[in-house]
């Protein structure tokens, strides 16, 4: 769950100064697609040295899957865009990776807003 915030208040900080829900929910996916990205290297880097020295399946399928999501997140994709079969899906929430994971964005509204939604220039349904 992503909440962002959908209001002016000046007793409030942003850390842009600037309200944008929409690039706020940007910038938290390309933190995730990294922190992922980050993961993946890891794992591919434990994985080269045995699937070079081994004919083990699972080991070759776990390789070749990991540098398939590499190339996918160096796209600045979440792998939520990925098309995978089932095997692949379950491999990869083993390996406790951020952007397969569903996302709801849950949108941080003032008092007024809750009112009328429709008011908030921040705010689309």
């Amino acid at each position: 769950m992503h909440i962002v915030r959908c209001f002016q208040d000046p007793k409030i900080i942003h850390v842009n100064n600037e309200i944008n829900p929409i690039f706020d929910i940007q910038t938290i996916n390309l933190e995730l697609i990294f922190a992922d990205l980050g993961t993946i290297q890891t794992i591919i880097s434990r994985l080269a040295k045995k699937a070079n020295n081994t004919n083990d399946k699972q080991v070759k399928f776990e390789f070749e899957l990991a540098k398939k999501v590499e190339i996918h997140l160096k796209n600045g994709k979440s792998l939520r865009d990925l098309e995978l079969d089932s095997a692949e899906i379950l491999q990869i929430k083993s390996w406790q990776l951020l952007t397969i994971k569903p996302v709801l964005y849950v949108a941080n509204l003032d008092q007024k807003s809750t009112q009328n939604p429709d008011a908030n220039p921040y705010f689309e349904n």
